[in-house]
C-alpha cells in the first residue's frame, strides 16, 4: 500500500472558493455555515484518530442538501481542487487507484460518505481518487463498530511499514496461479489489523489480485522474449531481473504491492524459471 501526498494549504479557503460561484440563495446558506464547518473540518484534520466516533449528521435537510450539491453540481473551482489533489502525487501514483493499485482512477471516493456527512462533501482530505470498481464496492462503507474499516491514504502512513500481504504459488495444473492472503505480525495493532482486513474484504482485493496476477506473467514473458532476442537470457538472469524489478516496485508502491509479491514468488520458482528458458 502507498501514502498519498497532500499539499492543500487551507481547506476552508478551498470551501469558500467553491461556494463563491453558487447562486445567491445557496451561497448565503453555505456562507453562514462556515463557523460550524470550520469546527468539523478541524476535527477531521487535527483529530482524525477519533473520527470513527462521529455522531449523526447535525445539519438540517436544507443545509445538508446544499452541502452535497457543492460536489454533485460540479464547478470549475471543484474541478480545480480535484486537479490539485491529483497533481500533487508522484508520477507513479498520479493516475493509479490507491485503494487497489490495479487500475487507473476514474473518479473520487468520499472516504466519509457525503450521503451521511454532507459537511465533508468537498473537504479535500476526504476526497480519495478511486477506480470505478473500488468506488462501487466501497460505497458508503468506512467504519464498523466505531472503528475505521477502510485504509485512509493520507493518514495511515504507518501501515506501510508492516508486511501483511502474501501469496502462495500453485503449479499443480501446469499453469501458475496465485492465492493471496493476509497475515499479521505482533508489531501491528489489532485496530490496524481490523482496518486492513476490512479494507481488503470490502474491496475484494485478494480475489482481484489473484485474477490479475496473470498480467504480471504476461509482462514477464514479453521482457524475457526481448532479452532472448538479444541472446542475454538464462535462468539466473531472469531471476535477477525479477528481483531487481520487484525491489523497484516496492520502493514506489510499498512492501505489500501485489505485483512485486508475484515477482518475488516467480523469481523463487524453479519450475517457472525453467519454463521461460526451455
Amino acid at each position: 500500500m502507498i501514502h498519498l501526498n497532500y499539499t492543500i494549504a487551507n481547506e476552508i479557503d478551498e470551501y469558500q472558493t467553491v461556494i463563491s460561484t453558487k447562486h445567491l440563495v445557496s451561497r448565503g446558506i453555505l456562507t453562514a455555515l462556515i463557523p460550524r464547518i470550520s469546527i468539523d473540518y478541524n476535527l477531521y484534520i487535527d483529530d482524525f484518530d477519533t473520527i470513527a466516533n462521529l455522531g449523526p449528521n447535525p445539519y438540517d435537510l436544507i443545509e445538508s442538501d446544499e452541502l452535497r450539491k457543492c460536489y454533485v453540481n460540479s464547478t470549475a473551482s471543484l474541478e480545480s481542487l480535484k486537479a490539485k489533489l491529483i497533481n500533487s502525487q508522484d508520477e507513479n501514483l498520479k493516475f493509479l487507484c490507491p485503494y487497489c493499485l490495479i487500475t487507473n482512477h476514474s473518479t473520487f471516493d468520499h472516504y466519509i460518505p457525503k450521503e451521511d456527512f454532507p459537511v465533508y462533501s468537498i473537504l479535500s482530505k476526504n476526497l480519495i481518487q478511486s477506480c470505478d470498481p473500488c468506488n462501487k464496492k466501497k460505497l458508503t462503507y468506512w467504519r464498523e463498530n466505531n472503528q475505521r474499516a477502510i485504509i485512509h491514504y493520507y493518514y495511515d502512513i504507518d501501515i506501510n511499514a508492516h508486511k501483511y500481504l502474501y501469496s502462495i504459488l500453485d503449479y499443480s495444473t501446469g499453469i501458475p496461479t496465485f492465492d493471496f492472503y493476509l497475515d499479521f505480525n505482533d508489531d501491528i495493532s489489532l485496530q490496524k489489523q481490523f482496518t486492513i482486513t476490512s479494507h481488503f474484504n470490502r474491496l475484494n482485493l485478494l480475489s482481484r489480485y489473484t485474477l490479475n496476477a496473470p498480467s504480471v506473467i504476461s509482462d514477464i514473458n514479453v521482457d524475457v522474449k526481448t532479452q532472448a532476442e538479444l541472446g542475454l537470457i538464462n535462468r539466473e538472469i531472469i531471476k535477477a531481473l525479477l528481483t531487481i524489478k520487484s525491489n523497484q516496485l516496492k520502493v514506489l508502491y510499498g512492501i505489500n504491492y501485489w505485483r512485486a509479491i508475484v515477482m518475488d514468488i516467480l523469481a523463487s520458482s524453479n519450475q517457472f524459471l525453467e519454463s521461460l528458458v526451455d
